[in-house]
């Protein structure tokens, strides 16, 4: 059950990074695109 669990871990581990890069992408677009507009 061990040996099962670890990939499951390991797959929430990278599934957890890409969202949190693709939500540090998105801020960083949402506030060039404020910039961009009411600067």
């Amino acid at each position: 059950m061990a040996a099962y669990g670890r990939p499951d871990s390991l797959r929430f581990s990278y599934a957890k990074l890409a969202l949190y890069l693709v939500l540090k992408r998105f801020l960083i677009y949402s506030r060039m695109f404020f910039n961009f507009f009411f600067y």
